[in-house]
């Protein structure tokens, strides 16, 4: 009875991981679809040095965002999770309160700050006057991506990620794609680019308050807020530190190119960096409702729930990174070429960051799954360690082999710390991401790979030049062989029963409410 008890329940938690990734990937996939789009656009409109001006001036604003946010959009997704599980909705209300007025109060500072510094950034560090007026632009829009950040944290805390995705896959892609396309019409080139991520921003926080306040009236005074500031500021620095040194980590390549290199090379690179996420979009869309099911399952002590779902994310994970990860792998040079002639060089660079990524997705959720049960401080220490490690390898390859140098940095670093955070679950919780059953699409992998370079050096295919009608005609083809090749080996149960599952949600009961 026991046992039949603990399978229910099992199921119905794979049906709400299952619903909610499926929702996320579906949103995920015309969100990214939109934004290649616009990155297309954007490359095509301004030219290869503007874009990497443009490069880098975003990822300067996504780091100072990080002290932003303070890591509250994960202290949103953790508390409210745990609180709604109590039924303690004045702490849930203490806490939407509390991350709000500290985001906003902390992102005027932070916006402050960067507009009133950008020269110095601009010229003393990356010796480029054309960075300062970008960033100048770009700061305005910190405020308003802070406050979207944390709402949607909430909004991911109580577990209904299909507002997230409306906001942050469709409604501020689309806003941006829109605003690009007007502003491109009037003339406008970078400064239009900015503008238009600007105009985006401000939508999005529009949109990201609404939805929460619907799920949850927060602003209503009926209900008496209960503050847990010290518990909740602890973890959420703690939380914002991780994604300060994991991103510094992930970006360390850009910030020392636009030192070492030129804007061309920025731009290259931070092309690259906007097709790899097609990779790790099966896992983001997991994601998007893994980590509070940690936290709750946690809570509980239900270990072996937890182990369950983790191999199950994971193998799911792999199965469909995997595809993506060797298409941008084999068609490398094509899927570059589309942004421009100029950035076809960058091929290379696109296959070893795409190994890079698929490394990350092939061991899960295990940064997600030291943060949520407690353990931040442990992935804090990790994090530190391998950014000082990835901007020692960038200091040294950079000035000697330019942008292959930091893409070498950044595969390096990635093997290291997912193979030291694997070990560090498997030692705390004696549980790991892997299960028998992945041979099975590393199988339908080596199978479709090998057939395409087969073809291609009979002479059947040219994978260094393709237009963009046969590159999608071929990639369509390997997909499908793919996944036909999965269907061939036999699906688990699990795998049926997840399949089933996003099936109905969105072929059968499409019109119907949720």
């Amino acid at each position: 009875m026991e046992n039949k008890k603990e399978g229910k329940e099992l199921k119905d938690d794979l049906s709400k991981l299952a619903k909610n990734a499926g929702i996320s990937g579906v949103g995920g996939i015309i969100g990214n679809a939109i934004a290649y789009t616009s990155n297309v656009l954007v490359t095509r409109r301004i030219g290869l040095a503007p874009f990497g001006v443009y490069v880098l001036a975003s990822t300067i604003l996504r780091i100072v965002g990080i002290f932003s946010v303070l890591g509250l959009d994960w202290g949103l997704i953790r508390f409210i999770s745990l609180y709604q599980g109590r039924g303690d909705r004045a702490r849930v209300k203490g806490v939407i309160l509390f991350a709000t007025k500290v985001a906003g109060l902390i992102s005027l500072f932070f916006f402050s700050l960067l507009f009133l510094t950008s020269n110095f950034i601009s010229i003393q560090i990356f010796h480029n006057p054309d960075l300062s007026p970008a960033l100048q632009i770009l700061s305005i829009s910190l405020p308003f991506t802070t406050l979207m950040t944390v709402w949607l944290g909430g909004i991911q805390g109580f577990q209904l990620i299909k507002y997230r995705v409306y906001v942050e896959k469709l409604f501020q892609p689309l806003s941006r794609l829109l605003f690009l396309i007007l502003l491109f019409i009037l003339g406008m080139k970078l400064f239009g680019v900015l503008i238009a991520l600007l105009l985006s921003a401000i939508i999005g926080s529009i949109f990201a308050f609404c939805y929460l306040d619907k799920i949850f009236p927060f602003r209503q005074n009926q209900l008496i807020p209960i503050y847990e500031k010290k518990e909740i500021l602890a973890f959420s620095l703690a939380v914002s530190l991780n994604s300060f040194f994991y991103y510094v980590s992930r970006w360390i390549g850009i910030f020392m190119l636009g030192y070492f290199a030129t804007s061309k090379d920025v731009g290259i690179y931070g092309a690259v960096d906007r097709v790899i996420p097609l990779i790790n979009l099966p896992l983001v869309a997991l994601d998007s409702i893994f980590p509070p099911m940690i936290s709750e399952l946690y809570g509980k002590k239900d270990y072996s729930k937890l182990e369950s779902l983790y191999k199950v994310e994971t193998k799911w994970a792999i199965s469909l990174g995997l595809p993506f990860f060797l298409v941008l792998s084999i068609f490398a040079r094509p899927i570059m070429s589309i942004f421009g002639a100029e950035f076809g060089e960058g091929a290379t660079v696109l296959i070893i960051l795409s190994a890079a990524q698929m490394i990350i997705v092939c061991v899960g959720s295990q940064g997600q799954v030291l943060i949520m049960t407690g353990h931040q401080n442990l992935t804090l220490i990790n994090n530190v360690f391998f950014a000082v490690i990835n901007i020692v390898l960038n200091y040294f390859l950079i000035p000697k082999y330019g942008i292959l140098g930091a893409a070498v940095s950044g595969l390096i670093c990635s093997a290291a710390i997912t193979l030291i955070e694997v070990g560090q679950v498997y030692y705390l919780f004696r549980m790991h991401p892997f299960r028998s059953d992945l041979v099975k699409p590393l199988a339908a992998a080596v199978i479709v790979s090998c057939l395409t370079l087969f073809l291609n050096r009979l002479g059947f295919l040219n994978l260094s030049q393709m237009n963009i009608f046969l590159f999608g005609i071929c990639v369509a083809i390997f997909m499908g062989l793919y996944f036909l090749l999965i269907i061939a080996l036999k699906l688990s149960d699990e795998d049926r029963f997840v399949t089933d599952v996003i099936l109905k949600r969105f072929l059968w009961q499409g019109k119907q409410k949720p």
